[in-house]
């Protein structure tokens, strides 16, 4: 399903600060609270996550775009890449997700950083 705002408004507007956040920052900012508070770094990465997660929808929804249905939230990628593909803005912040993933895992191995 494609929606009308796609098709009239620039699809730059629906990769919002939230969306951007969930996709790419998240998996940087986990690997700073590993090496800060590693005892807490779960539940603050969690409740972050899941606040972003919700306040993309809530603006996907105000701009009347697809929304990925809620439960895709525990396959990140494929949230993202519904999100991405359906209101047709490129793969660019799918790849993005990916790439920050890798570099996440590469630090924590380089950092020694051992998961609680």
């Amino acid at each position: 399903m494609v929606s009308a705002y796609n098709r009239t408004n620039s699809s730059y507007l629906l990769n919002n600060s939230n969306f951007q956040f969930l996709a790419v920052w998240i998996n940087i900012i986990y690997i700073a609270l590993m090496v800060v508070a590693p005892m807490y770094s779960p539940i603050i990465f969690s409740v972050m996550t899941v606040w972003s997660f919700i306040n993309d929808r809530k603006f996907l929804k105000a701009h009347h775009a697809f929304v990925p249905h809620w439960w895709w939230y525990f396959l990140l990628p494929v949230y993202i890449f519904k999100r991405q593909h359906n209101n047709n803005l490129g793969l660019l912040w799918f790849w993005l997700y990916w790439v920050s993933v890798l570099m996440a895992v590469f630090v924590m191995i380089f950092l020694d950083v051992k998961l609680p």
